[in-house]
């Protein structure tokens, strides 16, 4: 059986869709382009998972709200290091000098 999901996706998917169901309540993706920086910290022994599949499972979950399309992504840093806690944590912003309006949210 082929399985079409990443683990990454099958986890960290459904988190953000939570996220913005719950927290980014009328936002409205942006046309510009963005800057995404993705942070994975960890306890003890780093985790054996490969960073480029986690971010393509964020950016995949981001696109309709951060942005319409992943391919709007004009810049990424994911990085794996040693923290306090485990978490992920996703930045974006507008990438300077795009023309199109950054991230908005509604009224």
């Amino acid at each position: 059986m082929v399985d079409g999901l990443s683990t990454q996706a099958r986890v960290y998917k459904p988190l953000i869709y939570e996220f913005f169901r719950t927290t980014w309540r009328g936002a409205r993706p942006s046309w510009a382009e963005a800057c995404v920086e993705i942070v994975m910290e960890y306890v003890g022994d780093p985790p054996w998972i490969d960073l480029d599949n986690l971010a393509k499972a964020i950016l995949d979950a981001c696109k309709g709200y951060a942005y319409h399309d992943d391919a709007q992504v004009g810049r990424l840093l994911v990085e794996r290091r040693a923290g306090e806690r485990e978490r992920i944590t996703v930045r974006i912003t507008p990438r300077e000098g795009s023309a199109a309006p950054g991230l908005q949210r509604a009224p």
